[in-house]
């Protein structure tokens, strides 16, 4: 009986709904449910802010499906490091990969997995602020959890990926139909008529804000990472690409318009969840839906870089970059558990010995 080797090798296992899944968790994270009045503060008004929103994720639009090109013309595992190494050569794309390890991957999942945690025992405490260790202790435990995940069949992976999409979207539903609900109200209606008030003319604060949207919608360069494991990548990754930015779109857009229809600027401005706040002025029980959501909604973005982020330092141990074993793959889940378990450990070194705020800073530092 003759032996068949079967080559080990990434598999083409991602189809259109699983680019659609990946795109709409990680653009934007949970940044909407938080803090979108970054963009409120720069534009001075409401109307304007939902303007630049739209603005900012056209732009990004337009710039994922310029550079969506280039990951088809390569066609290949690892994304941005992919793109520079071809381009400029070895010692660029062994800086980029070396600096993006450690200033922007590592201290990604130790932040998304500090967040996660951090959103989970809210519910918990809810009268004064987690214990900081209670806070990276189940940091750890969830990040150890989603590499597990990631370990194991892409199918499986992206069915996981499914349902905590689906919170984020629901989520959105959510406060999009209990804004229209409040339109025909008198606060509803009030709120409305002031929509323009207070716009900002300097342009120093409208270019702040258009670059506050712009980042609103960033995330998406995550399937450039993933390419080579897209089905039919030519006609699925472009089409993914448009209707996710289109859905993203619109419901940033309409999430924003169903805030500001229940809180007043003012009312926006101060707080520091606005999701929460606009649960709060419609039902008591509204922020702890919207909270369990929110959390599973971080599960889902964690999910994405832990699933995409690997594959870069894959591609860089083929072009010795990284360490050889870098390279391997299981043989049974097709999936680069060397480079998944390199990160993970520094993800978790990163998460214990780092605040909140110096792994922001690691991040700001090389993404600037």
């Amino acid at each position: 009986m003759e032996n068949k080797s079967v080559k080990v090798e990434l598999k083409r296992t991602i189809t259109f709904f699983g680019i659609v899944d990946i795109l709409i968790a990680n653009i934007g994270g949970t940044g909407i449910f938080i803090a979108p009045t970054t963009i409120l503060s720069f534009s001075g008004s409401p109307g304007l802010a939902m303007i630049m929103w739209t603005v900012g994720g056209l732009m990004q639009a337009s710039m994922a499906l310029c550079v969506m090109e280039v990951a088809l013309m390569f066609n290949k595992a690892g994304g941005p490091y992919f793109f520079i190494y071809q381009t400029f050569g070895d010692l660029p794309g062994f800086v980029f990969m070396w600096g993006y390890l450690i200033f922007i991957a590592a201290p990604s999942w130790a932040l998304g997995a500090y967040t996660t945690s951090l959103y989970s025992l809210t519910l918990v405490f809810k009268d004064c602020p987690p214990p900081d260790g209670a806070v990276k202790l189940l940091a750890a435990w969830i990040m150890i959890s989603v590499i597990a995940i990631n370990c194991t069949h892409m199918k499986v992976i992206t069915l996981i990926q499914k349902f905590l999409t689906s919170c984020k979207v629901i989520a959105l539903v959510i406060i999009i139909i209990l804004g229209l609900i409040h339109v025909p109200t008198d606060i509803g209606q009030e709120h409305m008529s002031h929509f323009m008030d207070g716009t900002s003319s300097q342009v120093g604060q409208i270019a702040l804000a258009l670059f506050a949207a712009f980042y609103g919608f960033g995330g998406w360069p995550i399937i450039t990472i993933l390419t080579e494991e897209v089905k039919q990548p030519e006609k699925n990754l472009p089409r993914g690409l448009a209707f996710s930015f289109v859905v993203l779109i619109t419901a940033m857009v309409a999430t924003n318009f169903a805030y500001y229809t229940v809180l007043s600027k003012e009312e926006a401005l101060r707080s520091d969840a606005v999701a929460m706040l606009f649960g709060q002025m419609i039902h008591p029980a509204m922020p702890v839906v919207i909270s369990i959501l929110v959390c599973l909604c971080s599960i889902g973005t964690l999910n994405v870089l832990i699933l995409g982020q690997p594959r870069m330092i894959f591609a860089a141990g083929r072009n010795r970059h990284m360490p050889k074993i870098m390279t391997m793959l299981h043989k049974k889940f097709h999936t680069p558990w060397p480079a998944t378990f390199t990160l993970g450990f520094l993800g978790i070194l990163m998460l214990f010995s780092g605040s909140v705020m110096s792994l922001v800073a690691a991040i700001s530092l090389y993404a600037g």
